[in-house]
């Protein structure tokens, strides 16, 4: 995933959690982007659509990760 992807997914997730504050967004896409970063974007984002399908709270890269593996 490029930086550009993870700002896109980042903001298709805080569509889907409108409750969630994000208090420091450029910190966030640069940790998402250092742990998602070496896979593939349609797989992550594959992920993330199955997590908020499946789960109330926001997701980490850790949660995205382990769909991921699952899959």
């Amino acid at each position: 995933m490029t930086r550009e992807d993870v700002i896109k997914l980042l903001s298709l997730i805080r569509a889907n959690y409108p409750l969630v504050k994000i208090s420091d967004p450029a910190s966030m896409v640069s940790a998402w982007e250092m742990n998602l970063g070496e896979y593939d974007t349609n797989l992550v984002v594959k992920a993330a659509k199955l997590h908020m399908k499946t789960s109330k709270f926001f997701p980490t890269p850790a949660d995205l990760i382990n769909v991921m593996a699952r899959a």
